[in-house]
């Protein structure tokens, strides 16, 4: 299993005896039979893409030729979709791709390093088959003149020779023996035997022996057994067919001019042995059959004639089979597929995205020093870094439809936004160049933030996922109107960033904390600036596109200008109190205290809401306890000024939360828990006071004096669930006392079931002294 930014597998390919144009044709025509996309075809290499499926995004299939190695191909596969893990879809390419090519071997070419030696176990005709097979030739072709067998002639072939007559003005040489070997095709439709035929001019010296050589060569590799052939396949073992000839191969024809049934011979036991014509033809007409098929072949050689003429002009003389398309068309992932160190490096053509990221992260470096949460910041906080809030940017803070573009609420927040940056930025710059990928980001961030604003100016916005969604608006326009892009590359990308758009959107449906109207607002400004972007590199004149293009930004920022003015024209009346609230610092304090509310709402409903369970974790917080000689303990926390003493029954509960410096357990539900907290203000502290002495239904307040010092005494009663079913009650108390001046404040709760359990803590309440 692959991994990385974009996931990649490499392998060599190589099949013997072919070199590394054949391996290449050999690829193309596999990927057709694998329904693979062909992408851009040069001789030296060559791109396909794969199939969509749910299973598979697509990958991008590279094969190139490997300098000083002929015969061996350099393979990649490479996922084009934003995935870290390729589950093993890359290497299973090339499983598929090497398994169609042997497929494919045997259609086209007779292998070229199949041995010439004689397969002496080869078998021959019976006398009644081979009788049949003479006759068949007698009655077709005519009488035989003469017999050649060749010392190295495969065992039971003769080479029959048939003069010139007056209606076939040739000689015609034809094997026998041959057929007498079953060779195994791949369908019952294609015989499984076959006989060989060649046609020379009357003026064929018959001391010339390279058509029977050639004859007999055939024979030969027919008999290995090791592969089969039919008619349109061609068979050549890479040299010329002699001396004086630049062809190289014997493309195998039904019989011409032939009278009907010549083609096969009926055998007593029903076999067909099938009688091929051999006609020499050129490298490229055999390079423009693999490319293109028999038949436009033979349409192209309408006109040779079936008799042998090795001079003959070449029917494909001018034919490359890696023709490359006339209008270029561009390929834009060689930058893509570098590591992810490379992508970061900022050089020519990858100005932008590393540029983009690296603000992006250093301002997010920066608030985490400052003090920022890491995980979760507040919403105050990253309000103070800029980010987009309808009371503050709709009453004067219009930058902040930039700066929210900047900010990131979270380490995961910025890692997932800076990956999808990462991924579109490496494929846009080279479409649109690095200046325009800035702007762009600038502009789209600009339609999120007004989208936001416009559907739900409450919420707190911040991410470059609206300005994210804007080059990815701009990437589809350019693949669905630039058809300069390669047409496989642009299936394949439509349809991986299609399905994250997709994606994105539907889960901006389903969870809550998603701006998904950032998200279409930066969307929908992409794909018009794209098009806008697209009309003008088609339309304008080369010398005042730059023009055309700063133009165009400027009349979206008029647009945005606009749309914003209209948003701050009608304003409710809260977010005016809430813009002077934010000016006079109150805003700020109020977020302090909500927090402080729930700290110490946390607190209180830690210690009195719940009824403990028995434990025998037994340790203290903080501070010490020590044993007494009345059966009692004391516990001191020297830092906070805290101490109380309580029977040696009761137990200190382990817990991990540094306000509660004392829990004690009794019997059953009895508990006291002691909070110490520390407001950040007279008032926040006032608020506690408030929300504590209200927080039972049916309560009484009284003031109590312990060791000089004045308490607050909430009591009231609460009902409770019991694990199993059923409720009971239970007597709750809350012991305040705060300190204005040092704004320090003894939160003492207690629960209990019975008044035994109530007197014994209240003794407990009373041992309590504050420095």
């Amino acid at each position: 299993m692959a991994t990385g930014f974009r996931p990649k597998s490499e392998r060599i390919i190589e099949l013997a005896g072919y070199s590394s144009e054949e391996l290449m044709l050999l690829a193309i025509e596999a990927s057709k039979h694998l329904g693979w996309q062909a992408g851009n075809i040069k001789s030296e290499e060559a791109e396909f893409y794969t199939s969509a499926s749910l299973r598979s995004w697509q990958e991008k299939v590279v094969l190139s030729v490997i300098d000083g190695k002929d015969g061996q191909l350099l393979a990649t596969s490479v996922c084009t979709s934003m995935q870290l893990f390729d589950w093993g879809k890359n290497k299973q390419n090339f499983d598929k791709l090497i398994a169609a090519m042997q497929q494919v071997q045997n259609s086209h070419n007779m292998p070229s390093n199949v041995s010439k030696a004689v397969d002496n176990t080869a078998c021959a005709y019976t006398l009644e088959e081979q009788n049949t097979v003479l006759s068949h030739i007698r009655h077709f072709y005519g009488g035989i003149k003469g017999i050649t067998k060749s010392i190295v002639s495969p065992s039971g072939v003769e080479i029959l020779i048939i003069e010139p007559t007056s209606r076939f003005d040739c000689y015609t040489l034809v094997t026998c023996g041959v057929g007498a070997s079953v060779i195994p095709v791949p369908d019952k439709e294609i015989p499984s035997r076959c006989e060989f035929c060649m046609c020379m001019p009357p003026t064929w010296n018959t001391e010339d022996t390279w058509p029977t050589d050639w004859l007999l060569r055939c024979a030969s590799w027919l008999q290995q057994g090791n592969t089969w052939i039919t008619c349109g396949h061609s068979l050549s073992d890479g040299t010329p067919l002699h001396d004086d000839t630049s062809m190289t191969s014997l493309l195998l024809t039904i019989p011409k001019e032939r009278d009907s049934g010549a083609e096969n011979c009926q055998l007593p036991n029903g076999d067909s042995v099938a009688i091929y014509q051999l006609i020499p033809v050129y490298t490229e007409e055999v390079l423009f059959k693999q490319v293109n098929g028999i038949m436009p072949l033979l349409d192209k050689m309408k006109d040779v004639s079936y008799i042998v003429d090795t001079d003959r002009e070449n029917t494909c003389r001018d034919f490359s089979a890696f023709e490359e398309n006339k209008e270029a068309s561009m390929s834009m992932d060689e930058k893509a597929n570098a590591s992810l160190r490379s992508l970061l490096t900022i050089r020519k053509g990858n100005i932008a995205t590393p540029l983009l990221t690296y603000i992006n992260v250093a301002l997010f470096v920066i608030m985490a020093i400052c003090g920022v949460s890491l995980i979760a910041p507040t919403g105050i906080s990253i309000i103070k870094w800029g980010a987009d809030f309808g009371p503050l940017t709709l009453t004067g803070d219009w930058w902040r439809t930039v700066t929210c573009n900047f900010i990131h609420i979270g380490v995961i927040h910025i890692l997932m936004n800076m990956y999808a940056l990462l991924y579109i930025g490496v494929f846009l710059e080279q479409l649109i160049g690095g200046r325009r990928l800035i702007s762009a980001y600038l502009l789209t961030g600009l339609f999120s933030a007004l989208a936001s604003l416009t559907i739900h100016p409450e919420i707190i916005s911040a991410g470059a996922s609206g300005s994210i969604f804007g080059l990815y608006g701009i990437f589809l326009s350019y693949l669905i109107f630039h058809h300069k892009i390669e047409k496989g590359q642009r299936k394949s990308l439509l349809y991986s960033i299609g399905f994250f758009v997709f994606y994105n959107l539907t889960s901006g449906i389903r969870v809550e904390n998603i701006d998904n109207a950032a998200h279409i607002g930066g969307l929908i400004s992409g794909v018009v600036l794209g098009i806008l972007y697209l009309l003008t590199d088609r339309y304008a004149v080369k010398k005042s596109s730059p023009l055309c293009i700063s133009l165009t930004e400027i009349s979206f920022v008029l647009i945005f200008a606009f749309l914003f003015a209209g948003q701050t024209s009608n304003l409710p009346a809260d977010f005016v109190e809430i813009r002077k609230m934010w000016d006079n610092g109150t805003l700020e304090q109020y977020a302090q205290n909500a927090f402080f509310e729930r700290d110490a709402i946390e607190a209180e409903s830690n210690a009195s809401f719940q009824i403990p369970q028995n434990t025998t974790d037994v340790s203290t917080f903080t501070g010490s306890e020590t044993d007494l000689v009345n059966g009692m303990k004391e516990y001191v926390n020297s830092s906070c000024g805290f101490s109380c003493q309580y029977p040696s029954t009761w137990k200190t509960i382990k817990k991990s939360d540094t306000k509660q410096i004392l829990q004690l357990q009794g019997d059953g539900v009895n508990s006291l828990t002691v909070s110490y907290l520390k407001a950040p203000s007279e008032k926040a502290m006032e608020h506690m006071h408030d929300l504590l002495t209200k927080s039972m239904e049916e309560f009484r307040v009284e003031n109590i004096n312990i060791h000089g010092k004045v308490f607050e005494k909430v009591s009231g009663k609460m009902e409770c669930a019991v694990a199993g079913g059923g409720n009971i009650y239970i007597n709750q108390n809350i012991v305040i006392h705060m300190n204005k001046k040092t704004l320090e404040s003894f939160i003492i709760a207690t629960t209990t079931s019975d008044d035994s359990s109530e007197s014994e803590i209240l003794k407990i309440v009373e041992s309590i002294k504050i420095n």
